[in-house]
């Protein structure tokens, strides 16, 4: 089996590029679900302030994300290739903003041993944008806990997305699309472009 994980924050198109390489190159896509999200326990209070539920809040997403992870690859034929649009590092960048040194280095090291328990990421999949594009695209989906992201928040998310990478990501091949030159929903030329260059990457010799 390989394993793919796709990592960018919000908005950022990683569900859109998960389903693609599902539909053009037959991989299983792990896809997280809005209803899936709103049904989490203390969800709605973590949303609601984040600075005073931060551990707690971040522990759950954690949480949720690694099981749900472990499940759908369970189920996956052997042999075949995974992809998920919520890579763990991700809870990383959302979760040391509103939480304590202290706690933020808790979590860290939940994130590490969350990661023992899933097979090595054969491929990380990193997703880039500017920060205006990234903003305008947050309010155009509607979701409404996102409403009230700013491009500063989202310049400050990425900064950390490269930090949780430099701290937690390990030697793992790594693959950057910028999501305001690539189309990965509507244009067939991306679509072919991007596989091919994911299919590449994937039967490079491992260092």
């Amino acid at each position: 089996m390989a394993f793919i994980e796709i990592i960018g924050i919000m908005g950022s198109g990683k569900t859109s590029l998960a389903k693609m390489f599902n539909e053009k190159a037959g991989f299983n896509a792990l896809i997280e679900k809005e209803e899936d999200l709103k049904r989490l326990f203390f969800f709605r209070e973590y949303i609601g302030d984040m600075h005073k539920h931060g551990f707690e809040g971040s522990l759950n997403m954690l949480s949720f994300h690694l099981n749900r992870t472990l499940e759908a690859l369970s189920k996956h034929p052997e042999g075949s290739t995974s992809v998920t649009d919520a890579g763990l590092l991700v809870q990383y960048a959302y979760a040391k903003p509103y939480n304590t040194p202290e706690n933020a280095e808790l979590l860290t090291a939940v994130i590490r041993e969350a990661y023992k328990k899933m097979p090595p990421v054969d491929l990380r999949i990193v997703i880039t944008l500017p920060s205006d594009i990234h903003a305008q695209r947050i309010k155009n989906r509607g979701r409404d806990w996102e409403q009230g992201v700013k491009p500063k928040d989202l310049e400050e998310m990425t900064a950390l997305i490269t930090e949780a990478i430099e701290k937690l990501g390990g030697n793992v091949p790594t693959l950057y699309l910028d999501a305001s030159k690539l189309d990965w929903v509507n244009s067939e030329k991306d679509k072919k472009a991007i596989i091919g260059m994911v299919n590449k990457k994937l039967a490079a010799p491992k260092r």
